[in-house]
């Protein structure tokens, strides 16, 4: 076997191996648990919300619809729009 040039790249990269970024395993674990804790949390305060807006829109309703007045309104928009196209007076 025959060993040819050997030249090292001169790339110079930008590292950051702070202990303040690194975790150990231990750490890691910790983290982990307090995270779960938060999402939990927070997906009982969503849920208490949705409870709450299920309670005021019931369940069918989603309670972003439009107010009865606007939706009669453009039925009736979309009618003369129809009628219109079709020619009647």
């Amino acid at each position: 076997m025959k060993l040819g040039h050997v030249a090292p790249d001169g790339t110079k990269l930008k590292a950051n191996a702070s202990k303040h970024k690194a975790m150990s395993y231990e750490r890691m674990q910790q983290r982990e648990q307090e995270l779960s804790q938060k999402v939990g949390e927070l997906m009982k305060t969503v849920e208490e919300a949705d409870a709450a807006k299920d309670r005021l829109y019931g369940k069918k309703k989603r309670g972003d619809e439009l107010p009865q007045e606007l939706r009669r309104a453009e039925s009736r928009l979309k009618k003369i729009r129809q009628a219109k196209a079709v020619g009647l007076p």
